[in-house]
């Protein structure tokens, strides 16, 4: 009966131990890709609904002014970018060049160097999963640690990385800043016409 039990509670164990491996291996390989910068293959990592909302939240520039857009559009595309070209794009394609402007911003800050140590996992069934990371940094004044939790589902059979809220802060980031251009080109409309 022991033995029977012992080879039940193994049985039922390894598909875990497995999942766990593998986001284990997802995980630290996606800070791996940021840090070779490879934002690509770092988009397609992403579940593809977030990457569809991310460019839903950012539909708000195809009635932006052309100054606006395309400056924001070359930053994230390359200069190359336009509207046509912008709009051929696949999600995935997108979001990577979302990724290269905000790790653009790391790099003008000095960071390098990123790697994350995979600490633990908690299931919710076997189509949810929470991953305990820590990640690391070179900076100016050392280096920078930082414990975070990152969420996987599966989607079509693949685990695929949830965006965080640093993600959706990026995105009102970019609004607020759409924004206060709105309202520079007001007052200088107002200042023109008095």
């Amino acid at each position: 009966m022991y033995r029977t039990t012992v080879m039940l509670v193994v049985m039922l164990a390894l598909p875990l131990c497995a999942v766990a491996n593998e986001l284990e291996r997802m995980t630290v390989n996606y800070f791996e890709l940021l840090d070779y910068e490879n934002y690509e293959a770092v988009a397609r990592m992403h579940d593809p609904e977030d990457l569809k909302a991310v460019r839903e939240a950012f539909a708000f520039l195809k009635e932006a002014p052309d100054e606006f857009r395309l400056q924001l559009y070359e930053r994230m595309f390359g200069a190359w970018a336009s509207q046509a070209s912008v709009d051929k794009l696949s999600d995935a394609e997108f979001f990577a060049g979302f990724l290269a402007t905000s790790a653009a911003a790391v790099r003008r800050a000095n960071v390098s160097g990123m790697r994350a140590e995979y600490l633990g996992q908690v299931d919710e069934g076997s189509e949810l999963a929470h991953v305990v990371v820590r990640t690391y940094a070179d900076g100016p004044g050392g280096e920078y640690s930082e414990v975070s939790v990152d969420t996987y589902v599966k989607r079509d059979g693949q685990w695929r990385l949830k965006l965080s809220s640093d993600f959706e802060n990026t995105i009102q980031r970019y609004k607020a800043a759409y924004a206060r251009y709105q309202q520079r080109a007001a007052r200088r409309e107002a200042a023109q016409q008095e």
